[in-house]
């Protein structure tokens, strides 16, 4: 995304001032939804390395590329605080925001004469996003008004909200009647005697417990079927139209488009390809909706993610298909799951809150141009 967005010429500019291009989808994100909301937003981003649009450098390159691009706003993502581009901005009286100022990029900035210099010029930044509270306590010192500092988190974008039927997910969880439910998503027939190991050690606390198993490729929902027959399980499946009733101790969930519904239904999920192969699937997705993570140590490409689910206590982490059935044991404690809910709710939605307040801070600028423009 890196460049510029949106197509007529009129439309008010924001730049973004992008130090870690890992944070342009959020950005997009931004974007996107400003565009929904009917605001018309030209983002002009620059990024480090980029050559066909990098930061200026030096005062006198950020006072023309200010004077080119006309920015109604500036959001500075990461990196140190540019101080030429917080007196160029405070000379043309353009807001700006400062969003995942760390520590690291900090230290630059808490000399004796930095502080004398550029006190004058923070003190107009009108919000900075931190990442933790050290950071905002040392934005404070060094002259970013106190109720203009918020320590939220990281910048990202927010785990997907999957869609589903709620009316159907509202007769399938009253068919369950409470019943514990464990879901296995984007399984392959290579998973199955993993998965027939787990459940059959976890059942053991509780012989209600379901399993519902996510194919990777529906295509292969009846030789799921098949396999846990062979096994001795009683076995329905959602594309044949079987209801996941008392008998059925493993359900395929066979139809496209529907981890959603299921996600919403179980209150445990099992990342399967970490096991053995990587993540099929972004880990805040389930965490957003509420389903509590157990995953192995392949969690590529999503590795950062589940890290962060992991420190907040917020998924289980397994080294061994072999302790697998454990990981459930342990999480069928309902009190724990859903601490362990809640703490993957938090996570998954910090990166969301900084999200809603940027959308609500450019489309108060946009009000605000707006304004001015039509005044006399």
């Amino acid at each position: 995304m890196t460049g510029v967005s949106g197509q007529n010429s009129d439309e008010p500019v924001i730049w973004i001032r992008c130090d870690d291009s890992s944070r342009l989808p959020a950005i997009a994100d931004i974007a996107d939804r400003l565009n929904q909301d009917g605001d018309a937003v030209r983002f002009v981003i620059t990024t480090r390395n980029d050559p066909k649009l990098p930061h200026p450098k030096g005062s006198r390159a950020v006072r023309v590329f200010l004077t080119t691009q006309r920015p109604m706003l500036v959001i500075l993502v990461g990196g140190v605080i540019d101080t030429q581009i917080l007196f160029a901005c405070e000379a043309t009286q353009t807001p700006v925001i400062a969003v995942e100022s760390r520590p690291d990029t900090l230290r630059e900035m808490t000399g004796g004469w930095f502080r004398a210099s550029a006190r004058p010029a923070l003190y107009g930044v009108s919000a900075a996003f931190a990442t933790d509270a050290r950071s905002a306590d040392t934005l404070r010192k060094l002259g970013v008004p106190s109720d203009q500092v918020f320590a939220i988190g990281p910048f990202e974008k927010g785990g997907r909200i999957l869609p589903h039927n709620d009316a159907e997910r509202h007769e399938i969880a009253e068919k369950l009647r409470n019943r514990p439910v464990w879901l296995a998503r984007a399984a392959t027939l290579a998973d199955v005697e993993t998965l027939a190991v787990a459940h059959r050690h976890a059942t053991r606390r509780s012989h209600r417990l379901l399993l519902v198993i996510i194919p990777e490729r529906p295509i292969f929902g009846e030789d799921f079927a098949k396999a846990f027959k062979d096994m001795g399980y009683h076995v329905g499946r959602r594309s044949a139209g079987d209801e996941a009733d008392e008998t059925v101790q493993v359900y395929i969930a066979d139809l496209d488009g529907e981890d959603g519904l299921w996600l919403r239904l179980a209150p445990i999920c099992l990342a399967v390809g970490t096991m053995t192969r990587g993540a099929a699937h972004d880990p805040f997705e389930a965490a957003a909706l509420g389903s509590v993570m157990v995953h192995g140590l392949r969690t590529q490409p999503f590795e950062d993610r589940f890290r962060r689910l992991l420190r907040a206590g917020a998924s289980l982490g397994t080294a061994e298909p072999a302790k697998l059935g454990h990981a459930i044991e342990q999480l069928l404690s309902a009190d724990r799951a859903a601490e362990m809910a809640v703490a993957g709710w938090e996570v998954t939605s910090s990166g969301a809150e900084i999200s809603n307040k940027l959308v609500e801070m450019i489309q108060d600028r946009i009000d605000t141009v707006g304004l001015s423009h039509a005044a006399p």
